[in-house]
């Protein structure tokens, strides 16, 4: 693991998206900053793996077939050990109904994945940009680990 890169916990399905968000990052990483990307396909598992850890920051794709991203964030944000993690949803779906669910549900920012492998890496510079260059984010981790 990179000292003291932040770790972001990614709740994403997809495993093509999940590859493209990890190259995304990797680009961004010389510009940027690198990060520890986990990235966890069930959002029940990622659930409990977020309490473990207790990651810097939290990616989340709504559409998931075993667990619905709305009730995900509606989990992480009701959770005492958990609410205080960002909770960044990410998806390819932008219609304005989904983007106030997630704000109802305490979301903390809704970023469009886009079409395009470039407009992700777009999207994730202005990401790392903003949540790991700009804000000051709470230290959550006591020597958590992934494992």
């Amino acid at each position: 693991m990179l000292a003291n890169a932040p770790l972001i916990l990614c709740i994403e399905d997809s495993a093509t998206d999940a590859d493209l968000l990890r190259e995304a990052f990797a680009q961004i990483a010389l510009t940027c900053k690198p990060v520890v990307l986990n990235v966890e396909h069930d959002g029940t598992h990622a659930l409990d793996v977020a309490k473990r850890v207790q990651p810097d920051l939290i990616l989340l794709d709504l559409v998931m077939p075993a667990s619905d991203g709305l009730h995900v964030l509606e989990a992480l944000k009701s959770d005492k050990e958990t609410r205080a993690i960002p909770v960044i949803v990410l998806t390819h779906h932008c219609d304005d109904e989904r983007i106030a669910q997630a704000y109802r549900r305490y979301a903390n920012a809704f970023l469009y994945k886009g079409q395009s492998f470039e407009e992700l890496t777009r999207a994730v510079g202005s990401l790392c940009r903003f949540w790991l260059r700009s804000v000051v984010l709470p230290t959550h981790r006591s020597g958590a680990s992934m494992n």
